[in-house]
């Protein structure tokens, strides 16, 4: 595996998460990037989460004086990218004295790889080790800036944490052990925080979570470097950069440089400000590929508002789960179309939505079956974006996960243990699956619960009936649980017994 970079942006990850003085634009390559250029060089010039960057700094304090928690020897930084996470952990790290180094993505971060260049990393000596300032190369002995006694102390950046997987093959396992027995600081970086590797990885880690900055701090930072890079725009328009970032620095930084005016323009006069209304034009090109929440887009459907059909086939293909959530929801909307108190109306708008999401699910059910994806974008219209358009309102409930997914795994689970069921009993009856439910079930109820009534003396007695039918322990919890789905339910949701006996005598399949 190829050893791990250090902390540099040239490694691979342009700084974010602020903007530090900058030398004069004659005097540096014109190539420079903007995010190397104004990358932070103290707390106070990030842009938001500086109490998340001095938690961190707090932490390998606490670190360096053996104070740390057993499950804390570790942090764990969480935010979506761009925001400035890993220009934090690189910046507290080197006002901490620790010289950084730094996997990510790009790297190979398999068991063996993580076990080879961590086992001894504490006593390792860093290259400043062997430089000398001034020009003198070569020679062991020089202090490098930063450290203590001589010798550089080390931290670990682990960057993107949450890619681990497939090459990476039990590097996470392998991580969360040299976590415990660490004894140099370990930064782990992840933009999912929910994602099931880092949950597991967290439970060793010290929790430090970042959020987006707000838009208008964003656009108050940037006016000062677009000042300075004659890039002269209004706060409205770097606002609405801002925004539609997403609130990602690096790329409201290299969206700046794009725009930044030639040396040749330049030399004619002053750049004219960008209005609202330019960059607005100018950032179709340059929207941020972001993955969107379903959560967050589904309501849409139903919003009133300038959304076209195509955005809305958009918002449709963005995710798998967009039909079950509009038909969560569709029901519990009070269509802005329907005058308040008139039932009648809202029960025909009802129908119609549903007749929608109908014959969008006979769409859907070909497309798959026949694949003919060309009736996708019909797919969507008919299951999606109709529904939401006749039920749309300016208000209405709260956006859930599907039920229908939780009752067809109920569903599936329910014919699974009926097939097994018969299966056990074929060589012992001569009924079908649907007459073993019906017929058999009530019969073996009374057999199997009522001996046990009577105690331990009853055991004996209910044991042989499961063996007369060929019946196991998880067959005869199948059968428990069938009397109970398939009983008439009171109001309460307890069974009903017409007859007054133990097992219920009415039932009703699917």
């Amino acid at each position: 595996p190829s050893p791990p970079r250090r902390s540099a942006t040239a490694a691979g990850k342009q700084p974010a998460g602020g903007a530090a003085p900058a030398a004069p634009r004659g005097e540096r390559e014109p190539s420079s990037l903007w995010t190397d250029i104004y990358a932070p060089k103290s707390f106070d010039e990030l842009v938001g989460n500086q109490a998340a960057a001095k938690k961190l700094q707090e932490w390998l304090r606490e670190f360096a004086a053996g104070r740390c928690k057993p499950n804390e020897r570790a942090a764990l930084l969480s935010g979506p990218p761009g925001i400035g996470k890993t220009t934090a952990a690189k910046l507290a790290t080197k006002l901490a004295g620790l010289d950084a180094v730094e996997f990510n993505a790009s790297d190979v971060r398999s068991k063996g790889a993580i076990k080879q260049y961590t086992a001894s990393m504490t006593d390792n000596h860093t290259l400043l080790d062997y430089q000398i300032g001034g020009g003198g190369a070569g020679k062991a002995g020089a202090k490098p800036s930063g450290s203590a006694g001589g010798r550089g102390r080390m931290a670990l950046i682990m960057d993107e944490v949450d890619g681990m997987g497939g090459g990476d093959r039990g590097g996470m396992a392998e991580m969360i052990q040299v976590i415990k027995s660490t004894r140099v600081p370990i930064i782990c970086i992840c933009n999912d925080r929910q994602d099931q590797k880092v949950r597991s990885l967290s439970n060793y880690c010290v929790d430090i979570r970042f959020q987006r900055p707000q838009a208008d701090a964003i656009a108050k930072r940037m006016m000062v470097i677009a000042a300075k890079e004659s890039v002269p725009m209004e706060p409205q328009a770097l606002r609405k950069v801002a925004e539609v970032a997403r609130a990602d620095i690096r790329q409201v930084l290299n969206v700046l440089q794009m725009w930044r005016p030639s040396a040749a323009a330049l030399a004619k006069g002053p750049a004219q400000p960008l209005g609202f209304r330019e960059v607005n034009e100018r950032l179709g090109t340059a929207k941020k590929d972001c993955a969107l929440n379903v959560f967050d887009f589904a309501p849409k459907f139903f919003t009133p508002g300038t959304m076209t059909v195509e955005d809305r086939l958009r918002l449709y293909f963005a995710d798998d789960l967009v039909p079950l959530f509009v038909q969560e929801m569709y029901h519990q909307r009070s269509p802005s179309r329907c005058p308040k108190g008139d039932e009648l109306r809202h029960l025909h708008l009802i129908a119609s939505a549903a007749n929608s999401i109908a014959e969008g699910d006979c769409v859907q059910t070909c497309v798959m079956r026949q694949q003919k994806w060309e009736l996708a974008p019909f797919c969507g219209i008919m299951s999606s974006v109709a529904p939401g358009f006749i039920m749309q309102s300016l208000s209405g409930g709260q956006c859930r996960f599907p039920t229908w997914l939780g009752k067809h795994s109920s569903a599936g689970k329910n014919a699974r243990l009926a097939r097994d069921l018969h299966t056990h009993m074929m060589a012992h009856t001569s009924a079908g699956k649907l007459q073993t439910l019906l017929c058999y079930l009530p019969a073996l109820y009374q057999a199997l619960t009522a001996p046990l009534a009577k105690g331990v003396a009853g055991i004996d007695e209910a044991v042989d009936v499961m063996m007369a039918y060929g019946l196991d322990k998880d067959d005869f919890e199948a059968v428990l649980a069938f009397l109970d789905l398939l009983a008439t339910k009171g109001k309460d949701g307890t069974a009903i017994n017409e007859r007054g006996g133990g097992a219920p005598s009415g039932f009703l399949l699917l």
